[in-house]
């Protein structure tokens, strides 16, 4: 108010103060009306005893006017709320007033002009006059319609969270920093094996790992990535049992603002142990893929990328980092030869909707030939050829011993014919060996025609030589051994093998060499096998030699070689060729391995089967560019042939002896050798009739001293069955066992059967008349 005493001039000093004040206030009013507007806030008054309502611009626009654009009265109030909200709001008030309380505070919906509704929050300040009653009443009312809807989209999504948690079969919980549990679902609550979830969240996080280790490690990782996906871990129940666990866990923001973590647990037990069954069964697969040299493939036609399983990169020689699979880099590793009939198998097969099935070669890296097995099907995509899958097999193997056992039945069948051909000519050869012995023996040793008889006997057993090249085509099974010296055996088979050959041989072979108990025939074959190597080795060196040397060792536990102790004879055959590589050396006597263009693989391998039967050893030292030294052992014997006592005399004796052959020659030849000797010979033709007059004469009380058997008879009783029966009749039979040719192993274990010695045809007649002589004397 303004003092009437102050002067005109004083006063209008004064004007621009309160200009100011004025301007401040005016500026504070639009502030707060700004404020209001954007906080979407209204004020009024009501004067209850004038029945007088005011509203401010904001309470206008919260209820959808204009301001000033309604003329307020008491019930316009009432009027812009919800029906339904009402009575609620009119007993709000009722209940402030009646309880003389200060405010009044509700929230309800309002209708606007346009149609639309709102949710305003309205407060109230009530006055009350001397005698008690309200007098005046001033409040505010706010727009909160997108806080309550943002409340409720809130109240909802934690309603789906809790229902989430509540029923998701994985566990979930959240925990903070200090390990604290502020959340658990049931589902982890069950998993670690709790009665309740208090019980559960009574536990610090890091008591449910079996290893602290593996939290830190979990948390390093959330810091460096903010979460974690399939995080394996190991994990503890409240029993103490330990089983495995996958962890998906991220950080998050609590409503105070602390960091927490939400994670979900799955018990992997039965994942790990499917994933492990997997992984058995693929190890297994990849297993039966080796063992079975069978890999498979799958080409993506569209794109032209094969796809190889391990066994097949190994079986073509790459690693899969080092070789990309393509259809045309396929088409390279394949033989060039096979490449065309490769090509065509595989567009007959896209082209005819059909599955292929081929065999063809293929080139690995360091350029060795494999021959491999391929089956393939097309799958189709719309009548559009789209990926071809297969199986690819390495058949090389197998190939060579469809081969060898096609070889082999050619080889059994020049066998047999060889077999049969070596017994006649034997049988032969007896009329002609025997009938000049006989003759020996009838004229004076100093007479001229003993020496061409003698000529002529060495030449029919030479002969004998080459019934035993044949036999080495037949012949199988033990050996039948006899003492015979080595040197001899080993120039004959250097001669047969070095026939034609520009390379020569150099012999060292003392005579003083050990006699060695063998098969003469199987023996020779292996040398021939091993001199047949050399030779081979050295084709690239003509005018070369091959060293063949001999000399009697005596092997000692310490010498460490695969042998008993005792006395053998080493012979070693020494080539000069290129000499055998160190990665392959070990492998010269597998069966099929070779070197060599169009070879079987087979003899190295053959030759050191018959050593190891005949209880010998054979090895082999290699310098690349200096040759091959094969060393074989073979135990010596304390006999010595028989050969030397060819031109001794004969032994003579008496008694009847009973022959059995179904050759005449043979039975002509042993009847004048047996009467040249004293004997007194009869004569069988085959088993049966031997039997019968075995009999007859056991019976009548002059028995045979001996009986000498052909070991088979083509179509009739053999000695074979024969000597059963005659072991029946007379246990105590000297029975003989002959024969030109057999691979029967009676031949090399005749006592085991009941004969009493063995002789082979042909035969001189001094061997025959000690073979007799020792049976009919009981000293066999």
């Amino acid at each position: 108010m303004t003092d009437s005493r102050k002067t005109r001039e004083e006063l209008l000093s004064e004007a621009p103060v309160h200009e100011r004040r004025i301007a401040g206030l005016e500026e504070s009013l639009r502030r707060l009306n700004d404020a209001y507007q954007i906080a979407a806030i209204g004020v009024w008054e009501r004067d209850l005893a004038a029945g007088k309502t005011v509203w401010s611009d904001g309470v206008y626009r919260v209820f959808g006017y204009e301001p000033g654009g309604v003329e307020v009265q008491a019930d316009t109030f009432l009027e812009t709320m919800h029906p339904d909200d009402r009575p609620r709001v009119a007993a709000a008030m009722e209940d402030v007033i009646r309880s003389k309380g200060p405010f009044a505070e509700v929230d309800y919906r309002v209708s606007l002009p346009d149609g639309a509704e709102r949710i305003v929050h309205s407060k109230a300040d009530i006055r009350y006059g001397a005698d008690g009653r309200a007098i005046r009443m001033i409040g505010t009312v706010q727009d909160v319609t997108e806080a309550k809807r943002a409340e409720e989209r809130l109240r909802q999504s934690e309603e789906k969270f809790r229902h989430l948690m509540e029923n998701n079969p994985v566990g979930i919980a959240v925990t903070n920093e200090d390990g604290d549990c502020m959340e658990a679902n049931p589902a982890i609550v069950r998993l670690f094996g709790y009665a309740s979830k208090a019980e559960f969240a009574a536990v610090p996080a890091y008591e449910h790992y079996h290893d602290i280790e593996e939290r830190r490690k979990l948390y390093d990782a959330l810091k460096r990535d903010g979460g974690v996906k399939d995080f394996r871990v190991l994990a503890r129940r409240k029993d103490g049992s330990v089983f495995p666990g996958s962890l998906t866990s991220v950080f998050q923001s609590s409503k105070d603002g602390k960091v927490e973590l939400l994670s979900m647990f799955e018990d992997v037990t039965e994942r790990r142990r499917h994933e492990e069954e997997l992984k058995t069964t693929a190890e297994l697969l990849r297993e039966a893929q080796r063992i079975a040299q069978m890999g498979s493939w799958e080409w993506n036609i569209l794109t032209n990328r094969i796809t190889w399983s391990d066994e097949v990169y190994r079986m073509f020689g790459y690693e899969p980092a080092e070789f990309e699979v393509t259809y045309d880099a396929f088409l390279k590793a394949v033989h060039p030869d096979d490449r065309a009939f490769v090509t065509r198998a595989v567009d007959e097969a896209v082209g005819g909707k059909k599955p292929y099935s081929i065999d063809h070669r293929i080139v690995l890296p360091d350029g060795e030939e494999r021959i491999v097995h391929e089956r393939g099907v097309v799958n189709y995509d719309g009548g559009r050829p789209a990926r071809m899958v297969g199986t690819v097999q390495d058949v090389t193997e197998r190939k060579h011993i469809e081969d060898e056992l096609l070889r082999a039945q050619k080889l059994e069948s020049i066998g047999e014919l060889a077999g049969g051909i070596a017994h006649d000519f034997n049988n032969l050869l007896l009329g002609i060996v025997g009938n000049v012995s006989l003759a020996k023996n009838l004229v004076s040793p100093g007479d001229k025609i003993y020496k061409l008889l003698t000529n002529v006997e060495n030449t029919a057993m030479r002969t004998k030589d080459l019934t035993r090249q044949l036999l080495t085509f037949s012949r199988g099974g033990e050996p039948v051994r006899e003492a015979a010296p080595m040197e001899q055996l080993i120039k004959d088979c250097a001669g047969l093998v070095m026939r034609d050959s520009n390379v020569k041989c150099r012999f060292d072979l003392p005579k003083d060499l050990h006699h060695v108990e063998m098969d003469e025939g199987q023996i020779a074959q292996a040398f021939n096998n091993i001199i047949l190597n050399a030779r081979h080795a050295m084709a690239a060196e003509p005018g070369g030699a091959i060293e063949i040397s001999g000399r009697n060792a005596r092997v000692l536990d310490s010498d460490h070689l695969p042998m008993p102790e005792g006395d053998y004879v080493k012979i070693t055959v020494k080539d000069s060729g290129p000499g055998i590589p160190r990665k392959i050396i070990h492998r010269v006597f597998d069966p099929f391995f070779t070197t060599k263009d169009r070879a079987s693989g087979l003899g190295l391998a053959i030759s050191y089967s018959i050593i190891k039967k005949h209880n010998g050893h054979i090895s082999v030292e290699s310098k690349e560019g200096s040759g091959a030294w094969f060393h074989v052992y073979l135990p010596a014997s304390p006999r010595k042939a028989s050969a030397a006592q060819a031109e001794e005399a004969p032994v003579r004796g008496s008694g009847r002896v009973l022959v059995m052959d179904d050759e005449e020659v043979v039975r002509d030849v042993s009847g004048e050798m047996l009467k040249l000797l004293g004997y007194c010979a009869e004569f069988a033709v085959d088993g049966r009739e031997a039997i019968e007059l075995y009999r007859r004469a056991s019976e009548s009380g002059n028995p045979y001293a001996a009986i000498i058997m052909d070991l088979s008879i083509p179509g009739g009783v053999g000695g074979k069955e024969a000597i059963t029966k005659l072991l029946e009749i007379d246990p105590g039979v000297k029975a003989i066992v002959s024969s030109g040719y057999s691979k029967d192993p009676i031949m090399s274990d005749f006592r085991k059967y009941g004969f009493s010695a063995v002789i082979a045809k042909p035969y001189r007649v001094a061997e025959f008349s000690r073979v007799v002589k020792t049976v009919v004397a009981g000293k066999a």
